[in-house]
Formats: structure tokens, C-alpha cells, sequence
């Protein structure tokens, strides 16, 4: 965990969207993606849950994101 992925956690979290949270940092998508996909590898869980039009916060994300929001 770095704190490149926890900023990259808050982005996607705040605009609800992994291609928004890219194109707001000018990454591809498949970076922001895979940086979640590490910090869920490395927490034991997943933080999203895909909706039709983005994704949000699971349970365990929302448990764990008011601690990396202050970070």
C-alpha cells in the first residue's frame, strides 16, 4: 500500500466512476483499476461494488475509507 493508491481510493470513491477517476489524474483506466485491485488484494476484501453507472463503496470500504480520508 502506498499513498498514491489511498489517493487513488478517495478519487474513485468521490466521483463514483474508475474512468472519471483516470481521466481526472490522466492514468489509464487499467492503472486505477489496478491499484484498487491491490489494496482489495491486500486488505482481504473488496472496496467497490459495480453499479449500472459506476461503482460504490461496499461495506468494508465504507468501514476503512473515513481512516484513509485522513491520511
Amino acid at each position: 500500500m502506498n499513498i498514491k493508491q489511498l489517493e487513488t481510493l478517495v478519487l474513485v470513491a468521490e466521483l463514483g466512476s474508475l474512468s472519471r477517476a483516470a481521466k481526472a489524474t490522466g492514468v489509464a483506466q487499467s492503472l486505477v483499476s489496478r491499484s484498487i485491485g491491490q489494496l482489495e488484494a491486500e486488505w482481504g476484501d473488496r472496496l467497490f461494488e459495480r453499479t449500472g453507472r459506476g461503482v460504490v463503496l461496499s461495506e468494508f470500504g465504507r468501514r476503512v475509507f473515513p481512516q484513509v480520508q485522513l491520511l
